[in-house]
Formats: structure tokens, sequence, C-alpha cells
């Protein structure tokens, strides 16, 4: 199940990797902003994607949300 989660994190990871042009880059940008629309567009796609081809779900209507709580901790529980 974890190297499940980890290639969700990875598709997610290349996502975003891919996002920004050559031309975009500059010393001080290299990691587009989480509130850049096509960063959220991207990821969700990706990960929505390799959930299912990884079999973590079967279609597009099941949550994923269930499952993420019971691997990740809760923020409060950090110290």
């Amino acid at each position: 199940m974890v190297l499940l989660i980890v290639l969700v994190y990875e598709a997610a990871a290349i996502a975003i990797a891919h996002i920004l042009k050559d031309d975009e880059l500059h010393e001080d940008y290299i990691i587009p902003g989480g509130f850049d629309r096509k960063v959220v567009a991207a990821v969700s796609h990706a990960v929505a994607e390799a959930a299912r081809r990884t079999g973590l779900v079967c279609n597009s209507s099941t949550s994923l949300l269930p499952m993420i709580k019971s691997i990740l901790p809760s923020p409060l529980d950090t110290p």
C-alpha cells in the first residue's frame, strides 16, 4: 500500500516538474506556486490517473480521502 502511495506522490511531483517551460524558469522561480491554476489542474489529473492505474481507486467517483487520512498523521498529532 505504501508503495502505491509513493507512486501517486511521484505522479504529482512529475506533473509539477513539467508545468514550467524552460523560458519560464528563473533563478528565483523554479517551482510554481500552489495557487497557480496550472499546478492544481496538472497535479489533480496526474494523481487521479496514478490512483486509477495503481488500483487505489476503481473509478473516478471513489474518494481517496478515507485512505489518505488512515495513512497520514493528523496535523494535530505533530509537535
